[in-house]
């Protein structure tokens, strides 16, 4: 086992001799409970000093001591002390990150860990194989002085990008010395080799240009870029030792929320986001979380929406937008012929000519997630003001083009009339076997056999069904719910039992937005029916008083291509992702998957299930064998607009009367309101357990804060809108 000496030239080289500094190697044992077990601690100046103690290092190591050493250099106080402390300013010779391997790691393999790091920019020059992970280095071409509030800063953003140990992004860390004994994993003992890539440094600018200002600059799926530093007033005036880094992106600060000596609190200034980075502390949060944890107001000049929320807090939604991305392929193509010709609303043309290709192409085709298989039969709701949204308008364009290519699913499979549960499975029913001795009867006795289970229900007045829905006994709601998730329907009654298996259900409905917030219940938000359906919020594109006419030959050229995408979807079977979606959907599954608080939070929380079927509509309409990033960025895109529409029809309800009451009458109180105050809202009628937690949920969702003034008894508590 030989002195790693080419190792330590290329990190210190002259460092410490020049600056007369040290650095310590220490040697700790995996058993510390005995005496001759505590650490060994041996501080050199230069690797002559390192050599002369190395067989002593060595022997240690053969029995059982892992061999660490301080990557940033220490001042030399006096002989003999055990704790060197670190200059003001540090002097750094080279940056570090530490990435963990095995089960329940980052990285499963060392080679797949090796991908990540070649993927970021610039490559380490070091790369030390740990025996349980990489420790890569990155050199500098000359020692800089440094605050250590930055140089952690940096340490972070590497960990981050790198997804890396964030532990090891200190000044004080110890890392293992290359060419050592590793003991944590194998009572034998890994030897820690490394790889010397480049001796060339880089320049400090460098650095901070790929680690921190292009990390700043790099939006989220689906997002804008907000404004550079548009929350750095805000936290300068709650914050001790503010002090701002990378180009303005983000800031250090002593944390507020424990006894900060150095400044571990950290800060994105673009969107608000922060963190502790002080073990003893782990804060984290977004502006709201802040404002809550110090019981201060939300400035109303900073309505800015939070990760997670489909509206901005305390104002009603602005009106959704469509990203352009939305619009590939076949069903932007359509889209761009009608629109200038019609009145009608491009995303009400749009999402009903996904839901109608979808039922189209039938049940074949189907993206599988685990053990569940989502198909293209999608559930559409167009809300919009009766007689003035078009949306009857949007479904005849698009009834018009399918009637091109497949008259016969035009007139049979299209149907209306929900009513009941039963209905839609007698529609869809599996032949029953004819009874003996049963006479022949002209009325159907469901031994007819359904050769087409493909169904599209158009409901121009969705509310109807809603209400008939409330009935007791009614099992169109159970039943739509299955449908949806392409289960077998059944009836189980004794004298005629009915199923349907097979059955590839969609469902476009027209209903006003009145209608809707007043018709569907809650019942209807919890137990995942209205989740099911993509919201679309659509109104009048233009005023054309004599109608617009689409040219006839891009109406057939449309339905040629139509054609083709309907025989390619017919034959495919399952749908994959190609290896670049797979990354896009890696990257956007987190954000799908946030839990979202309220009645919004209810209605849009099936979105991962929901941008996949929409991406397979997508991948289906281009004639793909794969989903593509294309197609998955046009799902998201269309998705984001649902989102959007539902935060425009349902506002900032909670889908809660009682929540819903208690956080406007604190919005219209300056003082905010007592308990008993909050009772008599509603005549001291209800029970106290209901109004905490109406109180409670509201809280969670970071739209109420309360206070509590103590006053020799028990504390007076007063509750205010944030």
């Amino acid at each position: 086992m030989k002195i790693p000496k080419h190792f330590f030239e290329a990190v210190f080289r002259n460092t410490l001799q020049e600056h007369h500094m040290d650095i310590e190697i220490r040697c700790l044992h995996q058993r510390r409970s005995k005496e001759a077990f505590w650490p060994k601690q041996f501080w050199c100046r230069g690797l002559r000093e390192i050599g002369d103690r190395w067989s002593e290092i060595q022997e240690l190591n053969q029995m059982g001591y892992e061999i660490h050493f301080t990557v940033v250099p220490r001042l030399r106080i006096r002989e003999g002390k055990k704790e060197h402390p670190l200059p003001e300013p540090l002097i750094v010779c080279c940056f570090w990150a530490d990435l963990d391997v095995g089960e329940g790691k980052p990285y499963r393999t060392i080679e797949e860990a090796l991908k990540q790091v070649s993927r970021v920019r610039p490559l380490p020059n070091i790369i030390v194989e740990s025996g349980s992970g990489l420790h890569c280095y990155y050199l500098l071409k000359r020692p800089y002085k440094m605050d250590r509030e930055k140089f952690e800063l940096l340490l972070s953003s590497l960990a981050k990008l790198l997804r890396g140990d964030k532990g090891a992004a200190r000044a004080t860390r110890l890392m293992r010395v290359p060419n050592t004994l590793n003991w944590k994993l194998s009572r034998k003992g890994k030897l820690g080799r490394h790889r010397h890539m480049s001796s060339k440094g880089y320049s400090l600018d460098r650095l901070e240009r790929y680690w921190i200002a292009s990390q700043a600059s790099k939006p989220s799926i689906g997002s804008k870029q907000d404004s550079t530093g548009q929350y750095l007033k805000f936290f300068e005036s709650h914050l001790d030792r503010f002090s701002v880094h990378g180009h303005g992106a983000e800031a250090t600060a002593r944390c507020p929320f424990h006894s900060d000596k150095h400044p571990s609190f950290s800060v994105n200034l673009n969107n608000g986001l922060w963190l502790c980075r002080a073990d003893s502390c782990d804060a984290k949060g977004n502006v709201q979380q802040f404002c809550e944890r110090l019981r201060i107001r939300f400035p109303n000049e900073m309505g800015h929406e939070i990760s997670g929320f489909g509206h901005q807090l305390g104002r009603k939604p602005s009106r959704p937008k469509l990203n352009e991305r939305a619009l590939y392929g076949l069903a932007g193509d359509f889209v761009r012929a009608i629109e200038p010709n019609s009145e009608a609303d491009p995303v009400a043309l749009l999402g009903q000519f996904l839901v109608a290709f979808g039922n189209c192409v039938g049940p074949r085709p189907h993206v599988e997630i685990e053990a569940t298989k989502h198909r293209a039969n999608l559930f559409c709701m167009v809300v919009g003001r009766s007689s003035k949204s078009r949306k009857g308008t949007s479904w005849a364009h698009v009834r018009r083009m399918f009637y091109r290519i497949d008259q016969v699913w035009v007139e049979n499979q299209i149907v209306t009339g929900l009513s009941s549960g039963e209905g839609l499975i007698w529609a869809a029913r599996d032949p029953d076997k004819p009874k003996k001795n049963a006479e022949k009867s002209p009325v159907d006795d469901g031994t007819v056999e359904i050769v087409d289970k493909r169904f599209l229900v158009l409901q121009s007045e969705f509310a109807r069904v809603l209400k008939v829905q409330r009935r007791e006994g009614n099992t169109l709601s159970a039943v739509l719910r299955s449908a949806w998730d392409a289960e077998s329907l059944s009836i189980l009654t004794k004298n005629s039992p009915v199923k349907a298996t097979g059955a590839h259900i969609s469902i476009i409905g027209h209903i006003t937005q009145d209608e809707l917030r007043r018709d569907l219940t809650a019942t209807d938000e919890a137990n995942g029916y209205a989740n099911r359906f993509d919201f679309i919020f659509a109104e009048r594109s233009k005023l054309l008083p004599f109608g617009g006419r689409v040219d006839e030959p891009t109406l057939a050229e449309l339905a040629n291509r139509l054609i083709l995408a309907r025989r390619f979807a017919r034959s495919m079977d399952r749908v994959r992702f190609s290896k670049h979606a797979r990354k896009v959907w890696r990257r956007s599954y987190p954000e799908l998957s946030k839990e979202v608080p309220g009645m919004l939070g209810a209605i849009t929380s099936r979105s991962e299930a929901q941008v996949l079927r929409l991406a397979l509509v997508y991948a289906l309409l281009d004639c793909s064998r794969v989903i593509r990033t294309v197609h998955l960025r046009a799902a998201l895109a269309f998705w984001k607009y649902c989102e959007q529409s539902a935060a425009f029809i349902f506002g900032t309800s909670m889908g809660d009367p009682v929540a819903d009451k208690i956080w406007k009458a604190l919005q219209d109180s300056k003082n905010g309101l007592t308990r008993d105050e909050i009772r008599e809202l509603f005549k001291h009628n209800l029970h106290k357990s209901r109004i905490d937690e109406a109180l409670e949920a509201l809280k969670k969702s970071y739209l109420i804060t309360r206070h509590r003034k103590h006053t020799g008894g028990r504390a007076a508590e007063r509750w205010t809108a944030v």
